[in-house]
């Protein structure tokens, strides 16, 4: 259940317009609901728990009414356990009663209650969280999307810069309905996808005869966003011939389809975007300097969903509700999924979510625990020379196929668990797989 809390008061809101930063938190769950709701300290301090002061609303029967102190002090947040009777998780790791939690605090669960500890609040007091449609808008991510409806209206060009699984396509699909036509097409391409050899009569058409089997004229993806948008994604991919013909419609507002001996006039807006540094791709020749300086600017960065922590818990409950409804987010879930870096963004996120209530359904719970989240989800790509205990692993020998079964159906399938515990490399486990057994890795 969401609940709301985008109504500010004049203290909070004259706060945010102040030039120093404001320390506090933002309550991201508490008891059954999802949150976004920041707290300012006072006085450099804050008490929370179910008797703190009035404006925290906390509802959480799981707390202490005096749970935990935040104190701000010497450029770091302290975190103590005030002696609750459940205890206190900090950064996903217990911390002892009446203790004080590890310098470099971020995440804090103190009974069904997450928060986040914030160096600076104003974003949180100045933009609320909202749900539009399908998309969750946190305040990170509105502030990204302020500049880009700012170039949308001012500008006929705007690059992204985002890694993979961002939400490139719907920031681009927003520059195309903020622009002055939003009436018209919005085609999007992923350069990356295009063969190579075909990208110039695939971008800019072809003219009957320009090569055999060419038996018509055919438009590219450029005339078919006459009088839209075209979104370009990984444009850095597109090699450097075709890169000096992209540059020339850009300057021409023409475009010469391959085979054609007179260029057509083309009105079209242009999205581009990439995950790689076009810097240095530049740098290393693989993309031209005068492109760059005619494609990417207006640009606009695209926060990761890790550095969007207030929209996780949301996306993760939408992501469990398209597999059931009726499933619950733990509050050991929610931080489980805080605490991970998803280098994937909110395309691994909804999916590996998805994956745990699968799990969680399968087992009869009512609520999602960090246990149906696969070990590996949101986790940095790791070479196997790094894997912790790899090279030990490697030269044992896979105990009986029954243990092996055994240990599969006690982790749900998830290779890289049953790997664990049974010692052994994760690799001998899928060839076992491959070889005999019908359980699907997940």
């Amino acid at each position: 259940m969401a609940r709301s809390d985008s109504t500010l008061d004049l203290d909070y809101f004259n706060q945010a317009r102040a030039a120093a930063p404001v320390r506090g938190i933002v309550l991201l769950f508490s008891g059954a609901e999802l949150r976004c709701a920041p707290h300012a300290l006072v006085d450099d301090a804050l008490i929370v728990g179910r008797g703190a002061p009035k404006e925290l609303m906390l509802e959480d029967l799981a707390m202490s009414r005096q749970h935990v102190g935040v104190r701000f002090t010497d450029g770091r947040f302290e975190v103590r356990d005030l002696g609750s009777r459940n205890g206190l998780v900090v950064d996903g790791q217990p911390v002892s009663p009446h203790g004080l939690a590890p310098d470099g605090a971020r995440l804090v669960r103190a009974g069904r209650t997450v928060f986040l500890l914030a160096a600076d609040l104003r974003p949180y007091l100045l933009r609320s969280l909202r749900l539009d449609g399908d998309q969750v808008i946190g305040p990170v991510l509105a502030q990204a999307w302020d500049e880009l409806d700012a170039a949308a209206k001012s500008s006929d060009v705007v690059h992204l810069s985002a890694a993979s699984g961002a939400g490139k396509e719907l920031a681009a699909r927003r520059f195309h309905a903020q622009g002055k036509r939003p009436e018209g097409p919005f085609v999007a391409v992923n350069c990356a996808a295009i063969p190579e050899g075909v990208a110039e009569r695939l971008l800019f058409g072809t003219k009957k005869g320009a090569f055999s089997g060419a038996t018509e004229n055919a438009d590219g993806y450029f005339q078919a966003a006459a009088g839209g948008t075209l979104f370009l994604d990984e444009v850095a991919e597109l090699d450097l011939d075709v890169q000096a013909k992209l540059l020339r419609v850009l300057e021409t507002g023409e475009v010469l389809p391959l085979g054609a001996s007179k260029a057509v006039s083309i009105d079209v807006r242009i999205v581009s975007a990439t995950h790689r540094d076009l810097r240095e791709a530049v740098s290393a020749k693989r993309f031209r300097e005068d492109l760059f300086f005619r494609l990417c600017r207006p640009k606009v960065w695209l926060p990761p969903v890790r550095d969007r922590p207030e929209e996780i818990a949301y996306l993760a409950a939408a992501a469990a509700a398209r597999i059931d409804r009726s499933l619950l987010l733990s509050p050991a879930f929610v931080e489980a999924c805080l605490l991970r870096e998803w280098p994937g963004n909110v395309r691994e996120l909804l999916q590996e979510v998805e994956d745990a209530a699968r799990r969680a359904g399968r087992a009869g719970a009512a609520a999602i625990e960090p246990e149906h989240l696969d070990e590996e989800a949101g986790r940095r790509w790791q070479a196997a020379d790094v894997d912790s205990g790899a090279t030990a692993r490697a030269g044992k020998s896979l105990p009986p196929d029954d243990v092996i079964e055994a240990a599969l159906a006690k982790n749900e399938g998830r290779v890289a668990s049953t790997a664990k515990e049974l010692d052994v490399h994760r690799n001998q486990l899928r060839r076992w797989l491959k070889r005999r057994s019908p359980v699907t890795e997940r």
